[in-house]
């Protein structure tokens, strides 16, 4: 995954890796796959109690505030907008 993330650094210094857009964007990475497995385990709570007919429905865009400033994430989204994200 490091490696990956690393590809997509466009310049390969410390700065650019350490700086704002590499941190930046490994924050969002994460952030993004958290807010994934909390819709997992929401439709997988819902299926249990025999809601099952709900899915995912795509992303929303929404900016959140850091302690270091702003981060774009796409917030996941079900199809019966039951889904509310602990982590924003």
């Amino acid at each position: 995954m490091i490696d990956q993330l690393l590809a997509q650094v466009e310049n390969k210094d410390a700065e650019s890796i350490l700086g704002e857009s590499g941190l930046a964007l490994l924050k969002k990475r994460l952030a993004e796959r958290m807010l994934a497995a909390e819709l997992t385990h929401h439709l997988a709570a819902e299926a249990k109690e025999g809601r099952s007919r709900n899915h995912r429905n795509g992303t929303s865009p929404k900016t959140v505030i850091t302690p270091n400033g702003e981060l774009e994430l796409d917030i996941p989204r079900d199809r019966q907008a039951t889904f509310e994200p602990q982590l924003v």
